[in-house]
């Protein structure tokens, strides 16, 4: 199997914690793959997609690296400060108009530089002509593009998570655990394109299943994007290993991407309170709450079951409104 080349950019490994008082309640262990700490400022899973990516886009000579996301994208801002790290400069399509106050991850973004571009949704159904105009202009410019699909996810950033469960093959012979349910948010497929991709080729087959929890989009959208990403990585590098299905819950999604019901905002208010973790509204959020549903129903049957935690934080404080009631409500 070939392993492309990798710049170093994450704190490494992260730690599996075991959620002591909320295992207690549900009478099973609960565990958290913390990659909310993988990095300060580029906090969350897509620094370790960009460890890849931009490796490929220093091998490459970039001066610019491109990519896309809503306004309040952990993946923009986890982008933008990366490049910034390594010398290059960013430039960002943002789906929504411009705020006019900069906060969360938007602040973090213009703080380190990064150009933003704020687009409408009919100019956003055209973003592959757009990242075109922008690498058009670049290179006008005698600069050198390099353009990151939507979350990184694409089969190089595969890579990133696949690596990841090889973390955690060792965190789960570390506790003591011989089987596990990995539960993790999806919103544009790479981290858990890399979670299938990475029980396969480190042997987890008999001992890690897996959900992904929706929040952007349905089933049938991530069936083909997961499944077609996963087939381009095997052939791309070379895989041998059989790799496990996809296994996605879409009931989640609602009121729709980027925006949460009232009861998410109930959990994050209560497991910061119970465990002193955060979750966000976006991802991280929908994703534990569906876990939890999944377990009640009987979906999951694992005694030990491992939450993936994606991050998130920076985009919560651009939340403070939902926050403000769920604290009112509970006052």
């Amino acid at each position: 199997m070939r392993e492309p080349p990798r710049i170093p950019l994450a704190q490494l490994p992260t730690p599996l914690q075991r959620l002591d008082r909320l295992s207690r309640d549900l009478g099973r262990n609960i565990w958290v793959k913390r990659d909310d700490l993988t990095h300060h400022s580029c906090s969350g899973n897509k620094i370790r997609k960009l460890e890849y990516l931009l490796a490929e886009a220093v091998n490459a000579g970039a001066t610019h690296v491109i990519t896309a996301g809503a306004v309040q994208s952990n993946h923009c801002r986890a982008t933008a400060i990366a490049a910034s790290s390594l010398g290059l400069q960013s430039e960002l399509i943002l789906r929504g108009a411009q705020p006019a106050t900069s906060e969360g991850n938007l602040l973090l973004s213009e703080l380190v530089g990064a150009h933003c571009h704020f687009v409408d949704t009919e100019t956003w159904r055209q973003l592959p002509d757009v990242f075109q105009l922008l690498e058009t202009s670049l290179r006008g410019q005698s600069q050198t593009p390099y353009s990151i699909p939507i979350g990184g996810s694409n089969p190089l950033g595969v890579w990133g998570y696949a690596r990841m469960m090889g973390e955690l093959k060792q965190d789960l012979k570390d506790a003591g655990i011989e089987a596990a349910h990995v539960v993790s948010a999806v919103g544009s497929g790479g981290t858990y394109a890399g979670i299938l991709a990475g029980i396969g080729i480190h042997e987890l087959t008999h001992r890690c299943s897996t959900t992904g929890i929706l929040v952007s989009d349905d089933k049938a959208y991530f069936d083909e994007k997961v499944s077609s990403d996963l087939a381009r990585w095997t052939a791309d590098y070379e895989n041998s290993a059989d790799l496990p299905s996809a296994n996605f819950d879409d009931r989640f999604i609602a009121p729709g991407y980027g925006r949460a019901n009232p009861e998410i905002f109930q959990l994050i208010h209560s497991l910061a309170k119970q465990e002193g973790l955060f979750l966000d509204p976006v991802y991280s959020g929908k994703a534990f709450f569906g876990m939890l549903q999944r377990m009640k129903e009987g979906l999951i049957e694992e005694d030990d079951v491992v939450f993936v935690h994606t991050g998130g934080l920076f985009g919560l404080m651009a939340q403070s409104d939902g926050l403000a009631r769920e604290l009112s409500a509970s006052a």
